[in-house]
């Protein structure tokens, strides 16, 4: 019978970066977030990944992991190697410079890898790490712009460059950013080397949203990981879990979901910054916030369609009541990126919860493609609502004017929700060219339905009492073959 070989923890220690973390801090306790980042810090130290982009929420924990441990490791590893970390301040840079070094010169990374301190290291950002076979790695931190003159590098980490939102929203900064990665940092990488970038998303085009664009073709591998779970999570959650409950539960990211603005919310905590260029619509046309709706409402549903399960765009569902004034408040909404049969449910779901009076959908080929379809779940569901097409012959920026002119005068109207705060996000976004628009779509929908719908008539035309959006007043609108207007 064979002997069967017994691993130390050593081995595993020297084998598996989450084993060694846990030895070095014996109060640590990974959870799935450290993990996956774990297992994609593995891919790295195998060269199976030499790009790598880390997207995390704030106060998760995330810097651990990539900054304390992994460096250490990885020059045990690695002995010969160098490493370079950086940081949005000098001072930070200190402080984890410190926790690496720490982790070299303590009697378990000595017995894991044969691996110490060396005697001349007095710096905590400047450092060597030297083992039994006379091999010696480097350590050097520096803050964002810092001078790399004469280093370089077999791996760089880059934690966090941007500070806070004053940085992220200055364009001066972002570039300077841009530059000093161009120039200075990249430059510093030797043949094979690897990179590694983890922060919390600002905007798109922040230092993340630069490398994936500008730097794609360098084959960056990204992991994405919002702080509740959506469709097809990374980490194989079910939508709406959260990512570290021992540190932020459901409820405490609600708390902050509902306390925060959505475009911060969307980036910070989603890892999905919107535009933020946007010169159609301004931010106060949205305050303040509605509490209450008037009496004698009716409810219109309003919808921009996609097609594609999981592709770039998202089909959006808007519930609006229409008040005899024709002021908009803005009741529920939907935004998915699903098939087709299931926002139709959705659709009809809403409909039939809202007893909308009717419901507008952009023109065009999606919206004859999947009319059946919508017209045989009606029927099946027993839920019958009149659809009306808009046609689109104009570009999106003039087609939203009738909503922008209504916005401007404070007639369209949000709840305190944090639905709310993404649609008002996505308008004050939304410019010519804009990418993220979807939402801004059902909006503009929304002012030329109004626009038809208020068309006023002639005295004549109108039955005495007659209410407004009932389906008699419609048919009779339809009947006469006149619009509207005020």
């Amino acid at each position: 019978m064979n002997a069967v070989t017994l691993l130390k923890w050593e081995d595993y220690a020297r084998a598996n970066l989450l084993a060694y973390s846990s030895v070095l801090m014996p109060t640590y306790q990974p959870d799935l977030m450290h993990r996956s980042i774990a297992d994609a810090l593995d891919m790295v130290e195998s060269g199976q990944v030499r790009r790598l982009v880390i997207e995390a929420p704030p106060q998760h924990g995330k810097t651990l992991e990539v900054s304390q441990f992994f460096p250490a490791w990885y020059l045990g590893r690695h002995p010969e190697s160098s490493i370079i970390y950086t940081t949005y301040g000098a001072d930070r840079a200190q402080d984890v410079g410190r926790a690496v070094r720490d982790n070299l010169r303590s009697p378990e990374h000595l017995r894991i890898f044969g691996q110490r301190l060396s005697n001349d290291s007095a710096s905590v950002v400047r450092f060597s790490a030297l083992n039994d076979k006379g091999k010696r790695g480097h350590f050097f931190a520096v803050g964002r712009g810092g001078a790399l003159t004469g280093r370089g590098a077999n791996g760089i980490i880059i934690d966090d460059p941007i500070k806070n939102r004053a940085e992220a929203d200055s364009q001066t900064i972002r570039r300077q950013l841009e530059a000093w990665y161009s120039s200075v940092l990249y430059t510093r990488l030797r043949k094979n080397g690897w990179i590694i970038l983890v922060m919390t998303r600002w905007q798109l085009d922040d230092l993340a949203g630069y490398l994936l664009t500008k730097y794609a073709h360098d084959g960056w591998t990204r992991l994405r990981m919002p702080a509740l779970a959506e469709e097809r999570d990374p980490l194989g959650r079910k939508p709406g879990e959260a990512l570290a409950p021992e540190r932020y539960d459901i409820e405490a990211l609600n708390r902050i979901k509902m306390a925060i603005l959505g475009r911060d919310w969307n980036a910070l905590y989603q890892q999905r910054p919107t535009e933020t260029a946007g010169d159609i619509y301004l931010r106060e046309w949205f305050d303040p916030r509605y509490e209450t709706i008037r009496d004698r409402v009716r409810y219109y549903g309003f919808s921009d369609y996609a097609v594609s399960e999981g592709g770039g765009d998202s089909t959006e569902h808007g519930i609006f009541a229409i008040d005899p004034d024709f002021n908009a408040y803005a009741v529920d909404w939907y935004s998915g990126k699903v098939r087709s049969d299931v926002w139709v449910e959705k659709m009809i779901d809403m409909a039939a919860q809202w007893r909308v009076a009717g419901w507008f959908e952009e023109g065009g080929v999606i919206s004859k493609a999947v009319r059946p379809l919508i017209i045989r779940r009606q029927r099946e569901r027993h839920q019958f609502f009149r659809i009306e097409s808009l046609s689109s012959i104009t570009d999106k920026v003039t087609r939203s004017t009738p909503a922008v002119g209504r916005a401007a005068h404070k007639r369209i109207l949000f709840p305190f929700s944090p639905w709310a705060n993404e649609v008002i996000d996505e308008l004050v976004a939304f410019h010519e060219g804009a990418t993220q628009d979807n939402k801004a779509d059902v909006v503009s929908l929304l002012g030329r339905a109004l626009d038809k719908m208020a068309a006023p008539a002639h005295a004549r035309d109108i039955e005495p009492e007659m209410n407004p959006f009932t389906i008699k007043w419609l048919m009779q609108e339809k009947s006469h073959g006149k619009p509207r207007r005020f």
